[in-house]
């Protein structure tokens, strides 16, 4: 739910060292960086001068009142990129999702995007993905998932869908405060509650 602190666990999550090289794709406008682009040319701008470095933050800002296919289109185009230089240089790469409804939907899923979730590792490439909506992600996001971090859920299709793929636990997000999170761990079935405030 709103309020729950994912921004904040996405911001913590971002900030641990395997994490140091960061594309942000930035919804909201909350990200600050090192780079700050707008569009796929003004990425593939600064992408061509810094993608050997070890250290950055590009935030890609998305514009207000764009559709899902501009956002998505914007999105399958810097993975693909990043997908092919990152098999060349051999350094792994995080790509951050705000609101990932927007990028991995239900339905009408890209295939770039798609081959990025179940792919995505062999271009060295690793995800954080957050929404307030996981009844609206598509399945292959949370499935191709090592870590699952669940806030408070008031709506029920939320926990239903979340029960498919991890079971009961998900029953437990109606009882979390705000900043608690249900840390799973996909194949393990390893659960702890963690707190970020």
């Amino acid at each position: 739910m709103r309020g729950s602190g994912k921004s904040t666990l996405t911001r913590k999550l971002a900030t641990m060292p395997e994490y140091d090289r960061k594309i942000v794709f930035d919804i909201n406008g909350e990200w600050k960086g090192s780079h700050h682009v707008f569009s796929f040319e003004e990425f593939s701008n600064v992408w061509r001068k810094i993608f050997n470095e070890d250290q950055f933050t590009i935030v890609i800002g998305i514009p207000y009142g764009q559709s899902q296919e501009e956002i998505q289109a914007l999105a399958s185009q810097v993975s693909s990129l990043v997908y092919r230089t990152g098999k060349e240089s051999e350094l792994y790469t995080c790509l951050i999702f705000e609101e990932a409804q927007f990028y991995f939907p239900t339905y009408n899923l890209s295939p770039e995007l798609f081959s990025l979730l179940t792919v995505g590792r062999h271009g060295y490439l690793n995800i954080i993905a957050n929404t307030q909506r996981p009844a609206q992600i598509h399945k292959t996001l949370i499935s191709q998932s090592a870590d699952v971090y669940i806030g408070k859920l008031f709506e029920m299709n939320d926990i239903k869908y979340l029960m498919g793929t991890i079971g009961d636990t998900a029953l437990d997000a109606k009882n979390l405060q705000s900043g608690e999170f249900i840390h799973y761990k996909i194949g393990e079935g390893a659960t702890e509650i963690i707190c970020v405030f």
